[in-house]
């Protein structure tokens, strides 16, 4: 597993291969970077060099904050043409995805980087880019093609001074012999990447290498030297603070070997300790791959309700990253294609019309010699015509080019939002506590209601994993979700909790199509800040009902704490779980309302009794009524 955890590796690679992002910025602190990215507004290669420089600072352990740095780099650079600033962003979002475990919107990236390194003759920058590029083959299990990157990246290498470089080539290789549990070969690897780094006092590709000899170790049953060299990684990187990619690995290895000594309980402990980081750092596949290791060790001990619960986790983790990382790769694909498109047809204008000023310079040669000034007067006028006339096609490809790059912009930020909402649901801690109701039921006896329970969770976690691959469903899809989440939440909290979904008879749910996840979170909310905190038994209303012919209003109701009875209490529970963002929700129907050209928005009102006391809160949602039918 752990072959493929080089996030540390990865960042130092940028600064072994190619020394940052920018000569201008290369030196500046974090600080410092950050200045300029406040105050030099300017859309140039300053600011897009602090952009790519400061992302760096967050490529280990915060990479998700650095994203946003490194897209915008990528539009400006894109926008200004800036070819080196392309390259350098492309492959920063490889290295993103990576982290993620997105492999083909690694690959889209790492290509486009290869690509532009390529045009401008940057071979020193291209390293980096080629590392991803074998760091993808391997992840996607084509370990000759990875192992051909790696090769030819040492012999570009050899005869130049040694450095890191060679250290973290060594790793690639010797982590694509891991994958193939080919440990005779990966052991020479290590060691190699050992005494490099060693050489050079490069402190990172030591620990790795210990790390990867601590694996060999334990593969040769020699539990006692891998636990001694796991453990001395584990504090070096816990005493510095800032490596908690390698203490996860660490955590994970000494799990391993608990694990194969079957000492269940110290075992448990590190997976959990390893799962936990990689969770904070958002690093969900290599989560899910420890959520697996965990299911696989409770069935051994005959724990399987945590079994049960652990694998479908890992389920619901691997089926969210494949549905993400294919709706983002076509909308990358599709943005390319069709900014490209409009470029190339603006681009053949400028020719035709430079091609009509070529004709019209030597047609007034002829005209002035042969045909007179008449004559002159009348070509003269066809061509000033013809060139209005390409003109116009010109200034029109340009407009069609901006209007273009707006609406794939937007389509962009709509499809980000809906990502980030969808992303938002179905937490693993609803998932625990429910099943622990679920277990609750099954030792009381009431095997029937456990089993329907179960059932429940398994339909609620399909639909929205189809539902996430919709731009629109019938509204009576959401409506089943909605009331099928209450249920299994009246499961957990009993008596307390009663609902009511109401729907005028007019409405025709089956036939009016609203954007996936768009009620249930506002519901998940009510439960979540509204009713669980509430003494005595509370009621969520759900109310559906046309306003006017072309919008319809959708209302979110509970007789809960309040808003800010919930904020307090969340103040002082600081490590609460945030089930949902509703500023991905208010971007959605933003989204909405600019495409639709409509009036449709979000609103939550603060309910008050006569007396002035909170009595809970009220989501109005509108959205036009034609969503599904619009081209």
């Amino acid at each position: 597993m752990f072959g493929r955890h080089q996030a540390l590796l990865q960042f130092l690679l940028c600064v072994a291969f190619i020394q940052t992002g920018s000569a201008q910025t290369a030196t500046l602190s974090k600080d410092s970077l950050e200045y300029i990215v406040n105050h030099h507004l300017e859309e140039d290669t300053i600011r897009v060099n602090a952009l790519i420089d400061l992302q760096e600072y967050y490529l280990v352990d915060e990479f998700e904050a650095g994203k946003v740095y490194i897209e915008e780099a990528l539009s400006i650079s894109k926008k200004i043409n800036y070819q080196t600033g392309i390259g350098f962003s492309s492959n920063a979002l490889s290295s993103y995805f990576l982290r993620r475990g997105e492999q083909d919107s690694a690959l889209f990236y790492t290509l486009e980087a290869i690509e532009v390194f390529e045009s401008i003759n940057e071979d020193q920058n291209i390293y980096a880019a080629y590392n991803n590029l074998g760091l993808i083959y391997k992840n996607k299990g084509e370990y000759e093609k990875a192992v051909e990157i790696y090769k030819r990246m040492l012999d570009r290498l050899d005869g130049r001074e040694i450095t890191p470089s060679f250290a973290i080539v060594y790793f690639n290789i010797a982590s694509i012999y891991e994958a193939q549990n080919d440990w005779e070969n990966y052991e020479p690897c290590i060691q190699k990447m050992l005494e490099t780094s060693k050489e050079l006092n490069f402190t990172p590709g030591i620990i790795e290498a210990e790390l990867g000899l601590a694996k060999v170790a334990m593969n040769n049953g020699n539990n006692a030297e891998a636990f001694n060299l796991a453990n001395s990684v584990l504090t070096l990187a816990q005493d510095s603070g800032e490596m908690a990619q390698t203490a996860a690995r660490a955590f994970y290895i000494l799990g391993d070997i608990y694990y194969s000594e079957r000492d269940f309980r110290k075992a448990i402990f590190n997976y959990e300790q390893s799962l936990e980081i990689y969770e904070e750092l958002n690093s969900l596949h290599y989560a899910a791959e420890i959520y697996l290791k965990l299911s696989d060790l409770y069935r051994d001990i005959s724990a399987f309700d945590k079994a049960l619960k652990h694998r479908i986790t890992y389920h619901h983790i691997q089926d969210s990253l494949n549905s993400l990382e294919r709706v983002a790769l076509i909308e990358e694909l599709q943005t390319k294609f069709e900014t490209e498109r409009i470029k190339r047809e603006k681009e053949t204008a400028e020719l035709e019309n430079l091609k009509l000023a070529e004709e019209n310079r030597k047609g007034r040669g002829i005209l002035f010699g042969v045909v007179g000034l008449l004559g002159f007067v009348v070509m003269a006028s066809g061509f000033y015509t013809r060139q209005q006339k390409l003109k116009k096609q010109n200034e029109l490809a340009t407009l069609q080019l901006e209007e273009s790059e707006k609406r794939l912009a937007i389509e962009k930020k709509k499809r980000e939002a809906e990502l980030s909402a969808i992303r938002s649901q179905l937490n693993p801690h609803f998932i625990f506590n429910l099943l622990n109701t679920i277990q609750g039921l099954s030792v009381n006896g009431d095997r029937s209601a456990a089993n329907k329970a179960l059932n429940n969770v398994a339909v609620m976690m399909r639909m929205i994993l189809k539902h996430s691959q919709e731009a629109f469903i019938p509204l009576r899809s959401e409506l089943d979700l909605i009331r099928i989440y209450l249920e299994a939440e009246q499961l957990r909290f009993g008596d307390r909790i009663s609902f009511e979904i109401m729907m005028d008879e007019e409405v025709e749910d089956e036939f009016i199509t609203i954007p996936p996840m768009l009620i249930q979170p506002y519901v998940e909310n009510a439960i979540k800040h509204g009713l669980m905190h509430k003494t005595e038994p509370g009621k969520i209303e759900v109310h559906i009902h046309y306003l006017g012919e072309d919008m319809l209003e959708i209302i979110v109701e509970d007789d809960g704490i309040g808003r800010k009875r919930a904020a307090e209490i969340k103040y002082l529970n600081p490590g609460e779980h945030n089930t949902f963002s509703t500023k991905a929700n208010q971007d959605r129907i933003e989204n909405l309302a600019k495409e639709s050209d409509s009036e449709a928005r979000v609103e939550i009102i603060d309910k008050y009794s006569e007396t002035g006391n909170p009595a809970g809160t009220k989501v109005r949602i509108l959205i036009p009524t034609n969503l599904g039918n619009q081209s």
